[in-house]
């Protein structure tokens, strides 16, 4: 603009005229701000403020303001000179006072007269709906709500909800997540009385943030009356399920459902219940804002888990869970009995049953042991259950059924004797091999098998005579030992006259306290064998339920007491055999078996006379006892040799005593002690006493009887160091091999007093290789069986001997060969053949072993041994025989009566008579004057050489 300064005067009040000048100024007028209205508006923007001033033209207005860095901007419009419109921005940041600055189109600001006026930018919300706007009473749910000019840096902003009818509040923390977007979880409303609306309200601390429902027209809405009208600043709950007590229910129904929960009240509740094609509906309406109780329905079909749902409006949501329809039973039927062996049927009656699998058990009312089986599902209201084998005593048993999960089918009935059931023992058979037949000798074990038998009990066996077991007119009991519920042993009686052959006897298992028989099941346990037929019968008029055993007890023969054990090999000897239930029905034999060479009794024969015995079978005596005669032994002698040594070098008997006192000087001695079969050989000193240094003595140890290797055990000497005159003897030494060797050694001059020592020893059992004996019988139906032997010894030993000697006599001169029969000669070793008398007599040469004779009579054959008549030293005369084999021991002679037919006879003094003669083998001179010698001693005298002259022979 330009400035023209002109100068007026009005002299008089006048009008002014301008003062004539001829200088002006040229300048610009810029608008000018007095006041702006309204001073706070809201931060979402668009609120129109008013500035009033002078100066303002048509062109555009721009509008800023700033709090601290923060700063938008916007447009205004002049509507005067003396009127400017500016519609505030949006604002992007915390509420609070804003500085305002309005400048030209191309920036330069507008001059405000004093400072430069603030307005107040305000928070609030629900410029735009919640989000979400429903959601459960038990809360939890995340709601976002929407506005402006929230402050990110405040953490004291809150979410409160009333329920405008009942007063009641509750609030959760709210969290700023932006100037726009603030979120809150909503509480628990379960203390409300109902499911329902309730009004919001944002506060920042004490302050309210104000809720607009329509931002345009800028009024905020705090009356919490009429916030309830409006959708965006209410949130509706609804009745929500905490929990569920009840979900299980016995299929006849009627047990409570209680569902707790909050805003249930005054609700008409819909429970379906739905299991595959099967479904159940019930209806309640709940009284309680907390809890709702139905009662369950009956469920006639199978137990199952059902899906239960709940509804209760077309709005509202579908709560479904799961619930179990349990099957049940209140009743059973059963045998009065069942047999601790298992198998019997117990029918349980209930409903609800389906195709799981159900479990029976069976647990003993006193003990607490129980056993289980599977349940066969019959029908939806039937069950069966199938007692297993019962292990245990026998007792009351309690049953119980189980699902297959392990929970138990409850028991509903009103009998409690419907969950009983008596388990009775009960046996099965006699459990042995199945060729197994007991001994009429009694003395064997009987393994009873079966179940439930009890330790409190005293059990016996009772053994009836023949199979029927109706003749009661003898019997014998014995008792029984219980090894377990399982097993019971009987030892079997010796059967006495009463029982003959191999007898049928019946077998009963019975009870002492009530003397009554039990029960046999009529079949076994796999993987036993019974050896008992099965039979039905009565005894003591007992129901025929009862199942007696028979078994077939076999005759049997003992070899105890005075029985002996040593026979002569010639044969003959009678052997009375006892035993049991002997049958005169059949035939017995005695065979004598050793390696393979066996004979029988049938076989014995007059040996001397090569006759058969007129009997050949054993002779039965009465039902215990048969007789046998010992048969001709047609092999070598075999036999224990106990004979053994206690003198001499080699000492053999397991113990004895060496005395060595008033030893002399330059000896050089030896001693071996080896004990057949000797696992160990002490040596004990009892005195000992020598010349120190120079008579020593040394025991060693030998690996073999030779002693060719040994070890030393000892060396001692000396007198005064182990004297009898109060010294010490030597330690016992003792040797592992069983063999010791001694060794003694004195020098040429003075002598001790000597030594005495005794040795033991240690001997080990050997199981000789001897012949054994058994018996056999046959009977029209049984060709050769063996019988069954009780106890004793099997073992037996046949002794050689020799029956006669041919010739019996022979000249003294010797050399002529002498041949000895009899039986058991030893092929391999040597004899010898002995004349004279026990103080004085002559060896021949050793003998030699002929063999047999196969020509004899029959069926005899004889040993013979052959051996030269020696030298006879002495008068001609009769002397005795006798036989000696390789181990000095005189063999036996037999002596057989012909004309008795009476077996072999051994002779005490084991000799046989036998002559010497007197011979003449040369003649001297071998000539003679023809005149004789008796003419003057012309001629001379003859003298005849030989043997066995005696002095008062001419």
């Amino acid at each position: 603009v330009s400035l023209e300064l002109q100068e007026y005067s009005s002299p008089g009040g006048g009008v002014s005229s301008p003062v004539e000048t001829d200088h002006h100024f040229i300048g610009a007028f810029s608008p000018v701000c007095v006041s702006l209205v309204p001073t706070s508006a809201l931060a979402s923007g668009g609120t129109t403020v008013t500035l009033s001033g002078y100066g303002f033209d048509s062109a555009r207005f721009s509008l800023t303001h700033r709090i601290t860095s923060f700063v938008t901007r916007g447009d205004c419009l002049a509507i005067s000179t003396n009127s400017l419109l500016c519609i505030l921005p949006f604002w992007g940041s915390s509420f609070g006072a804003a500085n305002l600055m309005v400048s030209l189109a191309d920036g330069t600001p507008i001059v405000f007269f004093g400072q430069i006026p603030n307005i107040m930018v305000l928070q609030g919300w629900a410029s735009r709906p919640m989000e979400p706007t429903i959601g459960p009473g038990l809360g939890g749910t995340m709601l976002s709500l929407i506005g402006f000019g929230f402050n990110k840096s405040s953490v004291d902003y809150a979410c409160h909800f009333f329920d405008i009818n009942s007063l009641l509040s509750n609030w959760t923390k709210a969290i700023v997540v932006n100037s726009t977007l603030l979120t809150c979880k909503t509480p628990s409303m379960c203390q409300f009385l109902a499911e329902g609306n309730v009004s919001i309200v944002l506060r920042q601390g004490n302050s309210v943030v104000e809720f607009y429902p329509n931002v345009s027209q800028g009024a905020p809405l705090s009356d919490l009356s009429r916030c309830s009208l409006y959708s965006s600043c209410a949130f509706t709950f609804t009745a929500s399920i905490l929990r569920w007590d009840g979900l299980s229910s016995l299929v006849s129904g009627g047990t409570p459902i209680v569902m707790h929960g909050c805003g249930l009240r005054d609700i008409q509740f819909t429970m379906q219940f739905n299991c595959s094609d099967s479904n159940v509906e019930i209806s309640d309406v709940s009284r309680n804002i907390s809890e709702v109780v139905f009662r369950s329905p009956m469920w006639n079909f199978s137990e199952c888990y059902a899906v239960s749902s709940v509804l209760y409006s077309v709005w509202s949501p579908r709560f479904e869970t799961r619930f179990h329809f349990k099957s049940e039973w209140f009743s059973s039927q059963k045998p009065v009995v069942m047999l601790a062996r298992g198998g019997d049927n117990i029918t349980i009656i209930g409903q609800g049953f389906g195709t799981a699998s159900y479990v029976c058990t069976f647990t003993g009312a006193l003990s607490q042991l129980n056993v289980s089986s599977l349940a066969r599902v019959e029908s939806i209201s039937k069950l069966i259950c199938i007692l297993p084998t019962w292990n245990y005593a026998a007792e009351t048993a309690i049953v119980s059924i189980e699902r297959a999960d392990g929970t138990k089918v409850e028991f509903t009935g009103t009998e409690a004797v419907d969950q009983l059931v008596n388990i009775s023992e009960g046996w099965d058979g006699i459990v042995q091999s199945s060729s197994f037949n007991p001994s009429a000798g009694g003395g064997q074990y009987l393994w009873i098998a079966g179940f439930g038998f009890n330790a409190s009990d005293s059990y016996f066996c009772t053994f009836f005579r023949n199979e029927s077991a109706q003749d009661q007119s003898f019997y014998m009991r014995t008792n029984a030992s219980l090894s377990n519920s399982t097993r019971i042993l009987c030892v079997t009686p010796p059967l006495t006259e009463q029982f003959s052959g191999d007898a049928v006897v019946g077998v009963m298992l019975s009870k002492w306290s009530s003397d009554v028989p039990l029960y046999k099941n009529g079949y076994i346990a796999v993987g036993v064998q019974d050896i008992c037929p099965q039979l039905q019968v009565n005894i003591f008029p007992k129901p025929s339920i009862i199942f007696p055993c028979t078994v077939n007890f076999a005759t049997a023969w003992t070899s105890e007491g005075s029985f002996p054990t040593k026979f002569l090999a010639a044969g003959g000897e009678s052997l009375t055999i006892a035993g049991y239930a002997f049958s005169p029905e059949r035939s017995y034999f005695c065979q004598f078996r050793y390696q393979d060479y066996y004979v029988y009794s049938h076989d014995v024969a007059m040996a001397y006379q090569g006759l058969l015995l007129p009997f050949k079978a054993a002779r039965i005596i009465n039902s215990s006892a048969i007789v046998c005669t010992t048969p001709q032994w047609r092999h070598e002698q075999v036999y224990i040799d106990t004979s053994c040594s206690s003198q001499g070098s080699l000492l053999t008997c397991a113990s004895g005593k060496i005395d060595h006192l008033k030893y002399r000087s330059d000896e050089a001695l030896r001693w071996i002690i080896a004990p057949p079969n000797a696992r160990s050989v002490t040596l004990q000193f009892l005195s000992f006493d020598t010349e120190r240094y120079f008579d020593v003595l040394t025991v060693y140890a030998c690996l073999d009887i030779r002693c060719s290797q040994t070890s030393s055990l000892g060396r001692f000497e000396g007198i005064g160091v182990y004297s009898v005159n109060g010294g010490s003897p030597p330690p016992s030494l003792t040797s592992s091999t069983g063999q010791i060797l001694i060794v003694f050694e004195s020098d040429g001059s003075v002598e001790g007093l000597g030594w005495t020592a005794r040795w033991t020893s240690v001997i080990q059992e050997v199981d000789h290789d001897l012949p054994t004996l058994s018996i056999w019988y046959s009977s029209p139906s049984v060709v050769w069986q063996e019988m069954f032997r009780t106890s004793g010894p099997l073992k037996i030993e046949f002794v050689q001997g020799y029956m006669s000697i041919q010739p019996t006599k022979a000249f003294s001169g010797g050399g002529e060969v002498l041949t000895i029969s009899g039986f058991g000669f030893e092929p391999n070793s040597n004899y010898s053949c002995r004349f004279g008398s026990a103080d004085s007599f002559v060896t021949a040469l050793a003998s030699s072993f002929t063999g047999s004779d196969s020509a004899t009579v029959g069926d005899l054959g004889y040993f013979f041994l052959s051996c030269k008549v020696p030298y006879w030293p002495m008068s001609a005369g009769t002397v005795m025989f006798w036989l000696v084999d390789n181990r000095d021991n005189v063999v036996l002679r037999y002596d057989f009566n012909s004309s008795s037919g009476s077996p072999a006879q051994k002779q005490e003094n084991f000799t046989s008579p036998f002559a010497f003669l007197p011979e003449w083998k040369s003649i001297s001179p071998g000539f003679a004057d023809r005149l004789g010698g008796v003419n003057g001693g012309r001629s001379p005298t003859v003298s005849f050489g030989g043997s066995g002259f005696r002095a008062q022979c001419w």
